[in-house]
């Protein structure tokens, strides 16, 4: 898509932020007046009691702040002007509905003018009161949606949220949407409205007792622990800030909205210049306490990653996305903005850092004289920390209350402190254990796409940059980060009895917009204070792919398939064949696959194994390996079942078999279907459609079945460009919007045409056209160019629809090709899409080609098609956390165009001419390219429908003498020119097929399977100078040629 200019963008507009004295807010309210001083209005929501109150805090939070002397400078004497001008203050509030203005007058000139409502509004306290946080961070996100729905202009709404959402999940957390109720656990009855209801119940019950103000803020803290572990929630913050989004998704309607997703955010990276911070920072507190000598322990574990982002980058990646949004971009409107995913840096890293800069440029105390710093000693588990605690303060804590009993409580006020101090530390353990040792990668693909979009089609790209990979970490942190933090003001830091820090960075009295949750407790025996550290962080790659893939405990997929009994529908077919010969020559002990065949009985059957499977070349290596017992082996492993998956129970009529199958199944992979564009539709219907409906069916019913294999395209995406997601079809959805996509109705469609059809006696011929006529017509009525993705895609439909809890998988490849690697390489069969123009080329019948040269052609081998759906099985049988569909091609890691293609058939067959049946070679020169739709036509007027009009002109002056000759070249115009109509959509492709679910699939088998090369699907090994010229073409001269 393109986004054009950010300034064009911003010209004009009117915006909105709430939460405008935060950190984060007055970075994006800098950037924006800085970056287009021509910006309307910037409406800032202020919770203060009257207009005066406002300009106080807009004086000495926001423009006081030396995060504006850039502006000022640029400004000059006009900064007071440009900011009276620019800015609106709006006293209120957005925990009360339309945000709790008063002034009337200003509720209705922002709902006539404002063009963006940016929420950046809410508390961070993970110990916050649970009315509070609620009021603020989930139905201030409500109220926030309700009233930007009513502003007439509104083009989008930005929400930032927090990464941390994700709560205690590991693995690679997704940029997934929260639908409303949705939980962690699992545990169900999650009402917002009732979480409501419950704290004014229990507010209600305080104040009946007489509760103090100090009892009630307790007991609404640990209500909010308590409700938010109920659901999955470790506490009050990340709850309350999911139903936050839950709400947004709910109540936005048809609005363009984003989630912004931030992990730990720090000081500016460079605008608007390096290092500014504000107060003590998440990380910033660890970095304080360890330069002034008060931190020598700390908990957690220093191999984790800390997913840290610098706020110019937050801020830059919030305006790309609400560029991207006003534009309708076609991808998610979720982004994780954080580095996990991209430029990880550990804590021990951290340490590093610390140490090093500190050690050079050490702090200097209130008596003049440098700290010395040393190395930190860790604890690294919870056991550690509770041995610590034991022998540290638990012991003493004992036997002081042993003095003080027998002194007659002459010790209690130094007792009672002490208790309550480690009850205290106790209780914030235990509120942040998860981010402790917090196991967890943030998926960025959406961010990613931004930025790709951003680097393709942004005017002002380098203006607005946010990629994490250009942030050299060791310089950000001795050069900017630490420097910076330095300069920020610091409250002093208490000291307290107890000998471990744990420092509260949190302002509880207004709005804070850091969106991170701690992760690190930081200990010191060396002195006596508490402080709250809210660190986080996220495994490496690598250990957190270890957890990713925890499930796959087998460690070998060849474990994974001994003993198990596979069914396989569409046996003949390529890539079945392909995948029943890789299964039996890797895992010789699988127990059983049960091959569907459409044959009228056993005998049939018998005849399209021998000459349709196992005689073919692709068992060579099978029948080497096993000699004069492959007979044995194969009858002993192969059961034949005749059947139709386009019939319920797949048309078997044996039903002992059927009742074999249901009881010794474990795994079902569909690979039966037509994949003619132009199939009859009640065929095509039947096999692509309806035969994945009964084929799921039958699976439901497989008492042992782990996982059904459903082998899709990835063209059923149609005439879609740009990005194509790994994402499902919803039963119903089309491609343009048109609502009515009912499948039945489709089959009752065909049913009535038909029945026409034989009343009016046509013929066979004839049915068959109006068959792939009806097919064209419908599948074009609901946006798909053809009958083959248009059947495919509502067989995925009824995929998803009918499968219920079963593990599923979806494999959508793209143009398989021929083998890369195995049995060995080259093996092919048909004349297969992009075959088809070698072999005419090869023959000197192919003289042009239309179409895009520049276009990339998505190809696969179909061994790494193969492998990928055994992959994809494994980990679906065993859980894993990511999505089913599987984008299997070339396109997004390495790919090929057609001029590339071009380029290897000519030196193929310039040095290896093609011989004809005369016994010649074959001279082939460069393709002519016909590169548009117009030039095509221009080339059938001229060389065919002018001669055509000659001849029909003839024709009637001659008595129709030429009518057979006038027929059979009408005939054939007609049909070029339909195929050229069909196949349209493929030629001028301008579509990449992304595969994140498949890349999370290679980098979990690269973890975990023992057996990963045996299963090798990456793209990126192919050499596809190599593939084509020394594989690829011989192998279609060798199997294909005839």
């Amino acid at each position: 898509m393109e986004l054009g200019s950010a300034l064009q963008f911003l010209d004009n507009k009117s915006i909105l932020v709430t939460g405008a004295a935060g950190f984060l807010a007055k970075i994006f309210v800098e950037k924006i007046l800085r970056v287009q001083p021509n910006v309307k209005k910037l409406y800032l929501l202020l919770r203060a009691a009257d207009h005066k109150s406002a300009v106080h805090r807009l004086h000495s939070e926001i423009i006081g702040k030396d995060l504006f002397r850039v502006l000022k400078e640029k400004c000059g004497k006009n900064f007071g002007s440009v900011i009276s001008e620019k800015i609106t203050l709006v006293p209120g509030d957005i925990s009360h509905e339309d945000l709790g203005i008063k002034d009337s007058d200003l509720v209705q000139e922002i709902l006539n003018e404002v063009d963006v409502v940016v929420n950046l509004a809410a508390t961070t306290n993970f110990d916050e009161r649970y009315d509070v946080s609620l009021g603020l961070n989930t139905f201030g996100a409500k109220f926030v949606a309700d009233f930007a729905k009513k502003c007439v202009k509104l083009k989008v709404l930005v929400h930032v949220s927090t990464a941390y959402v994700s709560g205690e999940r590991t693995g690679l957390i997704l940029e997934n949407p929260y639908n409303m109720g949705e939980t962690l656990n699992g545990v169900s009855g999650l009402d917002i409205n009732v979480e409501k209801k419950i704290i004014e119940q229990k507010l209600n019950d305080l104040r009946l007792e007489g509760a103090s103000d100090k009892e009630i803020t307790r007991a609404m803290k640990d209500l909010g622990i308590q409700r938010a572990r109920v659901y999955g929630w470790p506490n009050t913050y990340v709850f309350t800030k999911a139903m936050g989004e839950m709400l947004v998704g709910e109540f936005k309607g048809t609005l363009p909205t984003v989630i912004i997703r931030p992990t730990i955010i720090t000081s500016t990276f460079k605008e608007p210049f390096p290092g500014w911070a504000e107060g003590v920072r998440t990380i910033d507190s660890l970095a304080i306490g360890y330069a002034k000598g008060k931190l020598s322990f700390f908990l957690g574990d220093l191999d984790s990653v800390v997913d840290l982002i610098p706020a110019d980058m937050v801020a830059n990646a919030m305006i790309v996305a609400m560029i991207a949004h006003a534009s309708n971009q076609p991808w998610g409107n979720i982004y994780h903005v954080g580095s996990s995913m991209r430029n990880p840096v550990k804590y021990c890293d951290l340490q590093d850092f610390g140490f090093r800069y500190f050690s050079k440029k050490p702090w200097i105390n209130k008596d003049g004289k440098p700290v010395i710093v040393g190395k930190m000693r860790v604890m690294d588990s919870m056991a550690s920390f509770h041995r610590y605690i034991a022998l540290r303060y638990l012991l003493p804590l004992k036997g002081l209350e042993f003095a003080n009993t027998a002194f007659c409580h002459f010790f209690q006020g130094v007792y009672s402190e002490l208790n309550r101090k480690i009850n205290f530390v106790t209780r914030m353990v235990d509120i942040y254990r998860p981010y402790l040792f917090f196991d967890a990668i943030f998926d960025d693909i959406n961010s990613e796409k931004l930025r790709m979009a951003a680097r393709s089609s942004l005017e002002e790209n380098d203006m607005f940059y946010f990629d994490p990979k250009c942030i050299d970490w060791d310089d950000y942190f001795m050069n900017i980060h630490i420097p910076g933090i330095e300069k920020t003001p610091q409250s002093p830091i208490k000291p307290t009895i107890l000998n471990f820090p744990y420092s509260t960075w949190v302002q509880e009295t207004d709005y804070v917009d850091d969106v991170a949750p701690a992760g690190l407790l930081v200990l010191n025996a060396a002195t006596a204070s508490i402080e709250k550290v809210t660190l986080t962080g996220n495994d490496v790659t690598n250990a957190c792919l270890d957890r990713l893939t925890n499930d796959w405990k087998q460690g070998s997929a060849l474990e994974f398939l001994d003993n198990k009994s596979i069914l396989v529908t569409g046996a003949t077919g390529f890539l079945a064949k392909i995948f029943v010969e890789k299964i039996l020559r890797v895992q010789p002990n699988v127990r059983k696959i049960y091959l569907l065949l459409r044959a009228a009985d056993h005998k049939s059957a018998t005849l399209r194994l021998h000459n349709e499977i196992i005689g073919k070349d692709l068992f060579a290596v099978l029948k080497e390996k096993y000699g004069g017992k492959f007979t044995s082996f194969i009858s002993e492993k192969i059961t034949l079942i005749p059947g139709d998956i386009s019939f319920e129970d797949l048309g078997i009529k044996d039903s002992n078999s059927v009742q074999e199958m249901l009881n010794e199944v474990d795994i079902v992979v569909n690979l039966a279907a037509t994949t003619d564009f132009h199939e009859r539709y009640d065929v095509a219907l039947g096999l692509n459609t309806f035969g994945a409906k009964f084929l799921t069916n039958f699976a439901m019913k497989c008492a042992k079945l782990k996982v059904l294999v459903h082998v899709s395209t990835a063209y059923v995406s149609g005439g879609r460009t740009g990005l194509i997601l790994e994402n499902p079809y919803s039963m119903g959805e089309t491609l343009n919007g048109v609502s009515g996509l009912d499948i039945n109705v489709e089959k009752e469609i065909i049913e009535q045409k038909l029945n026409e059809l034989r009343l009016e006696g046509s013929s066979d011929k004839e049915i068959t056209l109006d068959m792939k006529d009806l097919g064209i017509q419908r599948a074009r009525y609901y946006g798909w160019p053809n009958t083959y993705v248009f059947t495919k895609a509502m067989g995925e439909m009824v995929v998803g629809e009918f499968k219920g809890t079963l593990p599923t998988v979806i494999i959508r490849p793209t143009i398989v090709t021929g083998t890369f690697k195995e049995p060995f390489p080259g093996w092919a069969e048909g004349v297969r899409t992009v075959d088809s123009i070698i072999i005419g080329y090869a023959k000197g019948k192919l003289t042009f080609f239309l179409g895009d040269v520049d276009s990339v052609l998505d190809m696969i081998p179909g061994d790494m098609v193969v492998n990928a759906m055994i992959l994809a099985m494994v980990a679906a049988a065993s859980n894993q956390p990511w999505g089913n569909i599987y984008h299997v091609g070339s396109s997004m890691r390495n790919p090929v165009k057609y001029c590339h293609v071009q380029d290897f058939i000519f030196r193929y067959f310039s040095n290896n001419p093609w011989t004809s049946k005369d016994g010649k070679p074959v001279i082939v020169g460069k393709i002519r390219v016909m590169d548009s739709m117009a030039s095509f036509h221009r080339y059938m007027a001229l060389r065919y429908l002018l001669p055509l009009k000659g001849l029909e002109l003839v024709n009637t002056a001659f008595c129709h003498f030429f009518q057979g000759v006038y027929d059979n070249l009408y005939r054939k115009i007609n049909y070029v020119t339909r195929m050229v109509d069909i196949y349209r959509p493929y030629l001028f492709s301008e579509a990449t097929f992304d595969d994140i679910n498949m890349e999370k699939l290679r980098m979990a088998a690269r973890s975990s399977l023992e057996v990963n090369d045996m299963f090798y699907s990456d793209p990126k090994c192919i050499d596809w100078d190599d593939y084509f010229m020394n594989i690829h073409i011989p192998g279609i001269v060798k199997y294909i040629f005839k």
